[in-house]
Protein backbone atom coordinates (compact mmCIF):
# COMPACT_ATOMS: atom_id res chain seq x y z
CA UNK A 1 0.00 0.00 0.00
CA UNK A 2 2.61 2.50 0.78
CA UNK A 3 2.80 2.47 -3.58
CA UNK A 4 -0.45 3.95 -3.48
CA UNK A 5 0.68 6.71 -1.18
CA UNK A 6 3.83 7.57 -2.77
CA UNK A 7 1.80 7.57 -6.24
CA UNK A 8 -0.89 10.13 -4.44
CA UNK A 9 1.95 12.40 -2.97
CA UNK A 10 3.32 12.52 -6.99
CA UNK A 11 -0.18 13.93 -8.10
CA UNK A 12 0.00 16.49 -5.45
CA UNK A 13 3.62 17.86 -6.29
CA UNK A 14 2.82 17.66 -9.85
CA UNK A 15 -0.29 19.88 -8.90
CA UNK A 16 1.46 22.67 -7.45
CA UNK A 17 4.00 23.49 -10.58
CA UNK A 18 0.45 23.22 -12.74
CA UNK A 19 -0.87 26.26 -13.71
CA UNK A 20 -2.22 25.30 -17.26
CA UNK A 21 -5.40 23.98 -16.63
CA UNK A 22 -8.71 25.05 -15.10
CA UNK A 23 -11.03 22.71 -12.27
CA UNK A 24 -11.64 20.26 -14.66
CA UNK A 25 -9.06 17.29 -13.57
CA UNK A 26 -8.84 16.53 -9.76
CA UNK A 27 -6.99 13.47 -8.07
CA UNK A 28 -7.95 12.21 -4.73
CA UNK A 29 -7.72 9.54 -2.57
CA UNK A 30 -9.94 7.17 -0.31
CA UNK A 31 -9.86 4.26 2.09
CA UNK A 32 -12.77 2.93 3.69
CA UNK A 33 -14.42 -1.04 3.91
CA UNK A 34 -16.06 -3.35 1.37
CA UNK A 35 -18.80 -5.37 2.51
CA UNK A 36 -18.77 -9.13 0.28
CA UNK A 37 -21.72 -10.24 -1.66
CA UNK A 38 -21.35 -13.22 -4.04
CA UNK A 39 -23.43 -13.47 -6.79
CA UNK A 40 -24.73 -16.94 -8.42
CA UNK A 41 -24.59 -18.62 -5.82
CA UNK A 42 -26.39 -21.81 -5.04
CA UNK A 43 -29.38 -21.07 -2.90
CA UNK A 44 -28.41 -23.45 0.11
CA UNK A 45 -26.65 -22.23 2.92
CA UNK A 46 -25.62 -18.89 4.65
CA UNK A 47 -23.06 -16.51 2.82
CA UNK A 48 -21.68 -14.18 5.00
CA UNK A 49 -21.07 -10.27 4.68
CA UNK A 50 -17.56 -9.92 5.48
CA UNK A 51 -15.88 -6.52 5.57
CA UNK A 52 -12.10 -6.14 4.03
CA UNK A 53 -10.23 -3.26 2.96
CA UNK A 54 -10.22 -1.05 0.34
CA UNK A 55 -8.03 1.86 -0.78
CA UNK A 56 -8.36 4.06 -4.49
CA UNK A 57 -6.26 6.62 -5.85
CA UNK A 58 -8.99 8.46 -7.92
CA UNK A 59 -8.86 11.03 -11.15
CA UNK A 60 -11.95 12.77 -12.33
CA UNK A 61 -12.15 14.99 -15.28
CA UNK A 62 -15.10 17.30 -16.43
CA UNK A 63 -16.53 17.00 -19.42
CA UNK A 64 -19.50 19.81 -18.31
CA UNK A 65 -20.09 21.84 -14.72
CA UNK A 66 -22.68 18.40 -14.53
CA UNK A 67 -20.97 15.56 -16.69
CA UNK A 68 -16.95 13.96 -16.41
CA UNK A 69 -15.35 10.86 -16.30
CA UNK A 70 -14.13 9.73 -13.30
CA UNK A 71 -11.21 6.43 -13.32
CA UNK A 72 -8.12 5.52 -10.96
CA UNK A 73 -6.37 2.45 -9.68
CA UNK A 74 -7.44 1.02 -6.70
CA UNK A 75 -6.69 -2.18 -4.15
CA UNK A 76 -9.31 -4.27 -2.44
CA UNK A 77 -9.57 -7.78 -0.87
CA UNK A 78 -12.92 -9.77 -0.62
CA UNK A 79 -13.29 -12.26 2.00
CA UNK A 80 -15.94 -14.84 1.47
CA UNK A 81 -17.24 -17.25 3.82
CA UNK A 82 -19.90 -20.11 3.31
CA UNK A 83 -21.85 -21.98 5.85
CA UNK A 84 -23.66 -24.92 5.49
CA UNK A 85 -26.12 -26.97 7.90
CA UNK A 86 -24.97 -29.11 10.56
CA UNK A 87 -27.35 -31.07 12.61
CA UNK A 88 -27.16 -32.99 16.28
CA UNK A 89 -29.15 -34.75 18.82
CA UNK A 90 -29.85 -31.92 21.25
CA UNK A 91 -32.72 -34.04 23.46
CA UNK A 92 -32.98 -37.70 23.98
CA UNK A 93 -36.03 -38.97 25.29
CA UNK A 94 -37.00 -42.45 25.61
CA UNK A 95 -37.21 -44.42 22.40
CA UNK A 96 -39.16 -43.92 20.53
CA UNK A 97 -39.23 -40.04 20.26
CA UNK A 98 -36.04 -38.04 19.88
CA UNK A 99 -35.49 -34.38 18.73
CA UNK A 100 -32.61 -32.74 16.93
CA UNK A 101 -31.76 -29.28 15.93
CA UNK A 102 -29.41 -28.18 12.52
CA UNK A 103 -27.94 -24.89 11.97
CA UNK A 104 -24.35 -23.58 10.39
CA UNK A 105 -21.02 -24.84 10.89
CA UNK A 106 -18.77 -22.70 12.94
CA UNK A 107 -16.39 -22.46 10.51
CA UNK A 108 -17.25 -22.10 6.49
CA UNK A 109 -16.06 -22.32 3.46
CA UNK A 110 -13.93 -19.24 3.05
CA UNK A 111 -12.07 -17.63 -0.39
CA UNK A 112 -10.23 -14.56 0.21
CA UNK A 113 -8.84 -12.23 -2.70
CA UNK A 114 -7.17 -9.39 -3.40
CA UNK A 115 -6.78 -7.23 -6.66
CA UNK A 116 -5.95 -4.13 -8.58
CA UNK A 117 -9.03 -2.72 -10.06
CA UNK A 118 -9.34 -0.04 -12.68
CA UNK A 119 -12.22 1.60 -12.79
CA UNK A 120 -13.67 3.65 -15.02
CA UNK A 121 -16.85 5.54 -15.08
CA UNK A 122 -19.54 8.35 -16.10
CA UNK A 123 -20.50 10.65 -13.34
CA UNK A 124 -22.94 13.14 -13.13
CA UNK A 125 -22.76 16.08 -10.30
CA UNK A 126 -25.25 17.91 -8.91
CA UNK A 127 -24.69 21.36 -7.55
CA UNK A 128 -26.06 21.48 -4.27
CA UNK A 129 -24.84 21.46 -0.78
CA UNK A 130 -23.50 18.83 0.14
CA UNK A 131 -22.67 17.92 -3.76
CA UNK A 132 -23.87 14.92 -4.67
CA UNK A 133 -22.70 12.71 -7.99
CA UNK A 134 -23.47 9.59 -9.44
CA UNK A 135 -21.68 7.37 -11.52
CA UNK A 136 -21.54 4.40 -13.45
CA UNK A 137 -19.10 2.22 -15.26
CA UNK A 138 -17.27 -0.41 -15.80
CA UNK A 139 -13.91 -2.20 -13.88
CA UNK A 140 -11.06 -4.60 -14.91
CA UNK A 141 -9.23 -6.29 -11.88
CA UNK A 142 -6.11 -8.04 -11.75
CA UNK A 143 -6.21 -11.01 -9.45
CA UNK A 144 -2.52 -10.23 -7.14
CA UNK A 145 -3.17 -13.00 -4.46
CA UNK A 146 -6.03 -15.41 -2.88
CA UNK A 147 -6.38 -18.37 -0.31
CA UNK A 148 -9.05 -20.85 0.76
CA UNK A 149 -9.74 -22.58 3.60
CA UNK A 150 -11.96 -25.23 4.38
CA UNK A 151 -12.32 -25.41 0.81
CA UNK A 152 -12.95 -28.15 -1.82
CA UNK A 153 -10.31 -26.99 -4.66
CA UNK A 154 -6.99 -25.02 -4.75
CA UNK A 155 -7.86 -22.86 -8.18
CA UNK A 156 -5.92 -19.97 -9.06
CA UNK A 157 -7.95 -17.22 -8.81
CA UNK A 158 -8.83 -15.41 -12.27
CA UNK A 159 -8.93 -11.61 -13.34
CA UNK A 160 -12.43 -9.94 -13.38
CA UNK A 161 -14.76 -7.97 -15.62
CA UNK A 162 -17.71 -6.25 -14.04
CA UNK A 163 -19.87 -3.26 -13.57
CA UNK A 164 -19.61 -0.47 -10.97
CA UNK A 165 -22.32 1.46 -9.79
CA UNK A 166 -21.34 4.52 -6.93
CA UNK A 167 -22.73 7.91 -4.97
CA UNK A 168 -20.93 10.35 -3.22
CA UNK A 169 -21.42 13.14 -1.50
CA UNK A 170 -18.83 16.65 -1.32
CA UNK A 171 -17.94 19.42 0.97
CA UNK A 172 -15.82 21.77 0.14
CA UNK A 173 -12.45 22.30 2.40
CA UNK A 174 -10.81 25.32 0.80
CA UNK A 175 -10.50 26.62 -2.77
CA UNK A 176 -9.30 23.40 -4.23
CA UNK A 177 -9.87 20.57 -1.73
CA UNK A 178 -12.69 18.49 -0.99
CA UNK A 179 -13.67 15.83 1.44
CA UNK A 180 -15.85 13.14 0.29
CA UNK A 181 -18.16 10.55 1.71
CA UNK A 182 -18.70 7.24 -0.91
CA UNK A 183 -20.61 4.48 -1.44
CA UNK A 184 -20.49 2.09 -4.09
CA UNK A 185 -21.50 -1.48 -5.80
CA UNK A 186 -19.35 -3.62 -8.09
CA UNK A 187 -20.82 -6.33 -9.86
CA UNK A 188 -18.47 -8.97 -11.36
CA UNK A 189 -19.34 -11.07 -14.77
CA UNK A 190 -16.39 -13.63 -14.72
CA UNK A 191 -16.36 -16.42 -12.31
CA UNK A 192 -14.38 -16.12 -9.34
CA UNK A 193 -12.01 -19.48 -10.01
CA UNK A 194 -12.40 -21.73 -13.10
CA UNK A 195 -14.78 -24.31 -12.48
CA UNK A 196 -16.85 -22.60 -10.40
CA UNK A 197 -19.97 -20.70 -11.43
CA UNK A 198 -19.76 -17.99 -8.53
CA UNK A 199 -18.99 -14.31 -9.04
CA UNK A 200 -17.54 -11.42 -7.05
CA UNK A 201 -19.54 -8.57 -5.70
CA UNK A 202 -19.88 -6.18 -2.95
CA UNK A 203 -20.48 -2.34 -1.75
CA UNK A 204 -17.71 -0.14 -0.82
CA UNK A 205 -18.30 2.94 2.06
CA UNK A 206 -15.01 5.22 2.10
CA UNK A 207 -14.43 8.61 2.90
CA UNK A 208 -11.36 10.70 1.25
CA UNK A 209 -9.78 14.14 0.39
CA UNK A 210 -9.66 15.42 -3.85
CA UNK A 211 -7.76 18.43 -5.01
CA UNK A 212 -8.35 20.66 -7.79
CA UNK A 213 -4.65 20.97 -9.82
CA UNK A 214 -5.69 24.75 -10.31
CA UNK A 215 -7.93 27.14 -9.44
CA UNK A 216 -10.79 27.62 -11.67
CA UNK A 217 -10.96 30.54 -14.25
CA UNK A 218 -13.06 32.77 -12.65
CA UNK A 219 -11.14 32.14 -9.35
CA UNK A 220 -7.96 33.60 -11.41
CA UNK A 221 -9.26 36.44 -12.53
CA UNK A 222 -10.39 37.56 -9.19
CA UNK A 223 -14.07 36.67 -10.19
CA UNK A 224 -15.87 34.75 -7.55
CA UNK A 225 -19.64 34.37 -8.90
CA UNK A 226 -22.76 34.65 -6.09
CA UNK A 227 -24.35 31.30 -5.32
CA UNK A 228 -28.15 31.62 -7.14
CA UNK A 229 -31.00 28.96 -6.17
CA UNK A 230 -32.07 27.07 -9.28
CA UNK A 231 -35.79 27.27 -10.04
CA UNK A 232 -36.04 24.65 -12.44
CA UNK A 233 -34.94 21.71 -9.85
CA UNK A 234 -34.76 20.01 -6.48
CA UNK A 235 -32.85 17.31 -4.41
CA UNK A 236 -34.24 15.58 -1.78
CA UNK A 237 -32.68 12.75 0.90
CA UNK A 238 -35.21 10.70 2.09
CA UNK A 239 -35.70 7.60 4.20
CA UNK A 240 -38.58 5.73 5.44
CA UNK A 241 -40.26 2.23 6.03
CA UNK A 242 -43.31 0.41 5.38
CA UNK A 243 -44.85 -3.17 4.67
CA UNK A 244 -44.36 -4.82 1.76
CA UNK A 245 -45.96 -8.10 0.03
CA UNK A 246 -46.18 -11.32 -2.64
CA UNK A 247 -48.58 -10.08 -4.77
CA UNK A 248 -48.43 -13.03 -6.54
CA UNK A 249 -51.60 -15.08 -8.52
CA UNK A 250 -50.46 -18.33 -6.99
CA UNK A 251 -51.55 -19.16 -3.13
CA UNK A 252 -50.91 -15.90 -2.52
CA UNK A 253 -52.95 -16.34 0.99
CA UNK A 254 -50.54 -18.14 1.93
CA UNK A 255 -48.08 -15.56 2.91
CA UNK A 256 -48.03 -12.42 5.05
CA UNK A 257 -46.68 -9.03 4.92
CA UNK A 258 -43.21 -8.26 6.20
CA UNK A 259 -41.65 -5.27 7.11
CA UNK A 260 -39.36 -3.33 4.51
CA UNK A 261 -37.65 0.21 4.11
CA UNK A 262 -36.08 2.75 1.37
CA UNK A 263 -33.24 5.23 1.79
CA UNK A 264 -32.02 7.43 -1.04
CA UNK A 265 -32.20 10.59 -3.39
CA UNK A 266 -35.06 12.01 -5.29
CA UNK A 267 -34.29 14.34 -8.31
CA UNK A 268 -37.09 17.11 -9.28
CA UNK A 269 -37.40 18.73 -12.71
CA UNK A 270 -40.25 21.77 -12.91
CA UNK A 271 -41.99 21.29 -15.96
CA UNK A 272 -44.71 23.98 -15.66
CA UNK A 273 -45.16 25.88 -12.12
CA UNK A 274 -47.87 22.63 -11.23
CA UNK A 275 -46.05 20.07 -13.07
CA UNK A 276 -42.84 18.24 -12.09
CA UNK A 277 -40.85 15.00 -13.63
CA UNK A 278 -39.12 13.29 -10.39
CA UNK A 279 -36.80 10.45 -10.30
CA UNK A 280 -33.93 9.40 -8.37
CA UNK A 281 -32.33 6.33 -7.41
CA UNK A 282 -32.66 4.26 -3.60
CA UNK A 283 -31.93 1.00 -1.77
CA UNK A 284 -34.72 -1.18 -1.05
CA UNK A 285 -35.82 -3.90 1.06
CA UNK A 286 -39.17 -5.47 0.07
CA UNK A 287 -40.13 -8.83 1.00
CA UNK A 288 -42.66 -11.22 2.30
CA UNK A 289 -43.44 -14.12 5.24
CA UNK A 290 -44.43 -17.54 4.88
CA UNK A 291 -45.97 -19.39 7.75
CA UNK A 292 -47.43 -22.43 6.89
CA UNK A 293 -46.38 -26.23 5.19
CA UNK A 294 -44.29 -26.29 2.42
CA UNK A 295 -41.34 -28.36 0.49
CA UNK A 296 -39.07 -25.67 0.04
CA UNK A 297 -38.01 -22.46 2.63
CA UNK A 298 -39.00 -19.82 0.38
CA UNK A 299 -41.81 -20.13 -1.34
CA UNK A 300 -45.34 -22.00 -0.41
CA UNK A 301 -44.92 -25.46 -2.63
CA UNK A 302 -46.72 -29.41 -1.72
CA UNK A 303 -46.39 -32.05 -3.43
CA UNK A 304 -48.63 -34.63 -1.57
CA UNK A 305 -47.49 -33.94 2.37
CA UNK A 306 -45.41 -31.15 2.92
CA UNK A 307 -42.01 -31.75 3.82
CA UNK A 308 -41.53 -28.65 6.51
CA UNK A 309 -43.01 -26.90 8.76
CA UNK A 310 -41.71 -22.79 7.82
CA UNK A 311 -41.94 -19.94 9.42
CA UNK A 312 -39.31 -18.23 7.27
CA UNK A 313 -39.08 -14.04 5.36
CA UNK A 314 -38.07 -13.66 1.92
CA UNK A 315 -36.41 -10.43 1.23
CA UNK A 316 -34.87 -9.22 -1.77
CA UNK A 317 -32.47 -5.95 -2.00
CA UNK A 318 -32.56 -3.48 -4.97
CA UNK A 319 -31.45 -0.06 -6.58
CA UNK A 320 -34.89 1.53 -7.67
CA UNK A 321 -35.05 3.40 -10.66
CA UNK A 322 -38.53 5.44 -10.47
CA UNK A 323 -40.26 7.93 -13.34
CA UNK A 324 -42.66 9.83 -12.23
CA UNK A 325 -44.97 12.96 -13.34
CA UNK A 326 -45.78 15.14 -10.05
CA UNK A 327 -48.60 17.41 -9.72
CA UNK A 328 -47.93 20.01 -7.05
CA UNK A 329 -50.39 22.42 -5.40
CA UNK A 330 -50.36 24.87 -2.30
CA UNK A 331 -48.62 28.15 -1.21
CA UNK A 332 -46.60 27.88 1.87
CA UNK A 333 -47.15 24.24 2.43
CA UNK A 334 -47.16 22.43 -0.97
CA UNK A 335 -48.82 18.91 -1.58
CA UNK A 336 -48.12 16.95 -4.38
CA UNK A 337 -49.54 14.08 -6.16
CA UNK A 338 -47.21 11.85 -8.78
CA UNK A 339 -47.49 8.39 -10.64
CA UNK A 340 -45.41 6.60 -12.75
CA UNK A 341 -43.18 3.12 -13.77
CA UNK A 342 -39.88 2.37 -11.66
CA UNK A 343 -37.32 -0.73 -12.71
CA UNK A 344 -35.38 -2.28 -9.67
CA UNK A 345 -32.34 -4.12 -10.25
CA UNK A 346 -31.64 -7.03 -7.94
CA UNK A 347 -28.63 -6.80 -5.99
CA UNK A 348 -29.09 -10.15 -3.90
CA UNK A 349 -32.00 -12.10 -1.57
CA UNK A 350 -32.27 -13.91 1.00
CA UNK A 351 -34.58 -16.74 3.13
CA UNK A 352 -34.22 -16.67 6.70
CA UNK A 353 -36.03 -18.21 9.39
CA UNK A 354 -37.05 -21.72 11.16
CA UNK A 355 -38.06 -25.26 8.90
CA UNK A 356 -39.39 -28.15 11.55
CA UNK A 357 -39.23 -31.57 9.75
CA UNK A 358 -40.87 -34.56 10.93
CA UNK A 359 -40.19 -38.30 10.53
CA UNK A 360 -41.74 -41.19 11.38
CA UNK A 361 -39.94 -44.89 10.53
CA UNK A 362 -40.60 -48.29 12.02
CA UNK A 363 -42.66 -46.82 15.19
CA UNK A 364 -40.18 -43.98 16.19
CA UNK A 365 -40.79 -40.09 15.53
CA UNK A 366 -38.14 -37.79 15.24
CA UNK A 367 -38.31 -33.99 14.70
CA UNK A 368 -35.52 -31.84 13.45
CA UNK A 369 -35.21 -27.59 13.66
CA UNK A 370 -33.31 -26.19 11.31
CA UNK A 371 -32.36 -22.69 11.08
CA UNK A 372 -32.50 -21.30 7.68
CA UNK A 373 -30.51 -18.66 6.17
CA UNK A 374 -30.38 -19.07 2.36
CA UNK A 375 -28.59 -16.91 -0.27
CA UNK A 376 -31.45 -17.11 -2.76
CA UNK A 377 -30.34 -14.46 -5.34
CA UNK A 378 -30.02 -16.80 -8.01
CA UNK A 379 -33.79 -17.83 -8.00
CA UNK A 380 -35.08 -14.33 -8.23
CA UNK A 381 -34.78 -12.84 -11.97
CA UNK A 382 -32.41 -9.23 -11.74
CA UNK A 383 -34.64 -6.34 -12.90
CA UNK A 384 -38.35 -6.10 -10.98
CA UNK A 385 -40.62 -3.67 -13.38
CA UNK A 386 -43.43 -2.43 -11.65
CA UNK A 387 -45.77 1.11 -11.33
CA UNK A 388 -45.56 3.33 -8.23
CA UNK A 389 -48.28 6.01 -6.73
CA UNK A 390 -47.39 8.68 -4.02
CA UNK A 391 -48.71 11.87 -2.48
CA UNK A 392 -46.82 13.89 0.39
CA UNK A 393 -46.64 17.46 1.91
CA UNK A 394 -43.53 20.03 1.10
CA UNK A 395 -43.42 22.07 4.67
CA UNK A 396 -40.97 24.53 4.96
CA UNK A 397 -38.19 24.23 7.27
CA UNK A 398 -34.55 27.17 7.66
CA UNK A 399 -34.15 29.23 4.40
CA UNK A 400 -34.28 27.36 1.41
CA UNK A 401 -34.64 23.83 3.20
CA UNK A 402 -37.87 21.59 3.21
CA UNK A 403 -39.24 18.66 4.89
CA UNK A 404 -40.48 16.04 2.81
CA UNK A 405 -43.30 14.26 4.05
CA UNK A 406 -44.89 11.59 1.97
CA UNK A 407 -46.78 8.01 1.11
CA UNK A 408 -46.07 5.65 -1.63
CA UNK A 409 -47.51 2.13 -2.98
CA UNK A 410 -46.08 0.43 -5.26
CA UNK A 411 -47.05 -2.76 -7.02
CA UNK A 412 -44.71 -5.27 -9.15
CA UNK A 413 -45.79 -6.17 -12.61
CA UNK A 414 -43.62 -8.77 -13.56
CA UNK A 415 -42.81 -12.39 -11.59
CA UNK A 416 -39.73 -12.05 -9.78
CA UNK A 417 -39.20 -15.74 -9.10
CA UNK A 418 -36.81 -17.26 -11.92
CA UNK A 419 -38.75 -21.05 -12.81
CA UNK A 420 -35.65 -21.93 -14.98
CA UNK A 421 -33.37 -22.11 -11.90
CA UNK A 422 -35.91 -23.62 -9.59
CA UNK A 423 -35.38 -27.27 -11.19
CA UNK A 424 -39.04 -29.56 -11.14
CA UNK A 425 -40.73 -27.15 -9.16
CA UNK A 426 -44.62 -26.44 -10.48
CA UNK A 427 -44.57 -23.20 -11.57
CA UNK A 428 -48.14 -22.72 -12.87
CA UNK A 429 -49.42 -22.04 -16.29
CA UNK A 430 -47.92 -18.87 -18.38
CA UNK A 431 -50.68 -16.51 -17.05
CA UNK A 432 -49.93 -16.67 -13.17
CA UNK A 433 -47.02 -15.36 -11.04
CA UNK A 434 -45.69 -17.05 -7.99
CA UNK A 435 -43.83 -13.67 -6.72
CA UNK A 436 -44.49 -10.22 -7.04
CA UNK A 437 -43.08 -7.39 -5.03
CA UNK A 438 -46.06 -4.88 -3.55
CA UNK A 439 -45.46 -2.43 -0.85
CA UNK A 440 -46.36 0.66 1.05
CA UNK A 441 -43.73 2.83 2.18
CA UNK A 442 -44.00 6.05 4.80
CA UNK A 443 -41.26 8.79 3.50
CA UNK A 444 -39.09 11.14 5.15
CA UNK A 445 -36.85 13.65 3.43
CA UNK A 446 -35.13 16.85 3.81
CA UNK A 447 -35.47 18.81 0.34
CA UNK A 448 -32.41 20.96 -0.29
CA UNK A 449 -31.68 23.57 -2.88
CA UNK A 450 -29.90 23.00 -6.00
CA UNK A 451 -27.50 25.84 -7.72
CA UNK A 452 -27.18 27.59 -11.07
CA UNK A 453 -23.93 26.49 -12.18
CA UNK A 454 -21.24 29.91 -13.40
CA UNK A 455 -19.61 28.62 -16.59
Amino acid sequence: MKRLYLLFIGFLLAASVNTAYSQKLSVGFHSGVNISDIHNAYPVGKWKFKPGPTQRISLDYSLTPTIGISGGISYSTLYYEHRNYYSTDIIFNPYPFYSSTAWYYPSGEMMNFSFLSLPLQLKFTIPSRPELSLAFGSFYSIALDHSYYNYYQDTKAQNDLGFIYSAGLAWPLGERMKAHFNLGYISGRKAVVEGLELMHGGADLSVGLTYNLVPGEDKRNGVMPADTISGKMFLSYRTGGGISWNSGSIASGKYQPAAGFSVGIDIGFKLSPHMNFRTGLSFDRPGFALKDSSDVYYRYLVDDNADYSVDTKVSADYITIPALLEYTGGEKIRYYLNTGPYIGVLLNARCSGIAISANIDQGSYSTMETTVYDDITELINNNDFGWMTGMGLIVPLYKNTSLDIGASYRIGLTDQFDSSAAGNQDTGNGDETIMQHSSVFLNIGLRVPVYNISK
